[in-house]
C-alpha cells in the first residue's frame, strides 16, 4: 500500500497512496481508514468497515484521503500541530485476509509517499479439548480481534486492537461483525483457519460450542 501525505493548508493532510499484494499486484476496491493514535501514540480499540470508508482504492490500487481542520478536530488531544508529531494508523482492508497498514507521524507522512503491502498469511492450527483432555468436535473457532502495537514512542507495546465489520443485512442493526476467519473442529478436536493475516502482535480467538462455555484465547500466527 502506498501512501503519500502532503499538507495543502496549515492543518490539512492529503493522503495519497496505493495498496498492493505481496507479489506487487494491486488491490482494488479496498476500504481505507485512518485513526489518530496521539502524541505519543497510545492504546486504541476500534472497528473498520469493509465497505463504508473515507476512501477506497481505485482500479489501479490508488487512493486519496483528505484530513481537514485537524487542529480543531484533534483539539482535545493536544495543542495546535499535535497531529504533525503524533502518529496515525492508516489501514487498508479488502477482506478478512487482505490487510495492510502503516503507523507514522503526520510529519513523516507529509514528507514522502509510503508504499504498503498486504500482510503475509498463515494457517491458524490447534485443537479443542475439554478439561479432561477429550477432543471436542464441531466447536466453532473464530478470529474475534486483530491485535497490533504502536511500535514507537515511549510505549511501543501500547496495544491497538480492531475488528472488521460490514453493513448489516438486518433491520435495526447498523453493522455486522465479519466472521470470515472461522473453522469447526473435527472429530479429533483439530481445526484449521486458512490464510489468516500474520499480525505483528496476535489474534484474539473465541471458541464456542453449545455444550460448553465460550472461551477466549490469544494466538500468534507465524508466517
Amino acid at each position: 500500500m502506498t501512501k503519500d501525505i502532503t499538507t495543502n493548508h496549515s492543518d490539512e493532510l492529503v493522503i495519497r497512496g496505493s495498496f498492493e499484494h505481496r507479489n506487487g499486484s494491486t488491490v482494488t476496491g479496498a476500504a481505507v481508514h485512518q485513526v489518530f493514535l496521539g502524541d505519543p501514540p497510545t492504546n486504541c480499540g476500534t472497528s473498520f468497515d469493509l465497505e463504508e470508508a473515507t476512501a477506497h482504492t481505485d482500479d489501479s490500487g490508488q487512493f486519496r484521503l483528505t484530513l481537514s481542520n485537524l487542529d480543531y478536530r484533534l483539539s482535545l488531544r493536544g495543542p495546535p500541530g499535535t497531529w504533525r508529531h503524533g502518529c496515525f494508523l492508516v489501514l487498508a482492508v479488502k477482506d478478512a485476509r487482505t490487510i495492510g497498514f502503516i503507523i507514522a507521524s503526520g510529519e513523516e507522512l507529509a514528507g514522502s509517499p509510503v508504499r504498503l503491502a498486504a500482510l503475509p498469511t498463515a494457517d491458524i492450527r490447534g485443537i479443542v479439548q475439554d478439561e479432561s483432555g477429550i477432543a471436542i468436535e464441531r466447536a466453532s473457532v473464530e478470529v474475534f480481534l486483530y491485535l497490533l502495537f504502536a511500535g514507537r514512542g515511549p510505549h511501543p507495546e501500547a496495544p491497538i486492537n480492531f475488528w472488521l465489520s460490514r453493513p448489516s443485512r438486518y433491520a435495526g442493526q447498523s453493522r455486522d461483525r465479519v466472521t470470515d476467519l472461522v473453522a469447526l473442529s473435527g472429530p479429533d478436536g483439530h481445526f484449521v483457519i486458512h490464510d489468516a493475516p500474520v499480525m505483528p502482535r496476535q489474534f484474539l480467538l473465541t471458541i464456542s460450542h453449545p455444550d460448553y462455555a465460550t472461551v477466549e484465547t490469544m494466538y500468534a500466527a507465524d508466517p
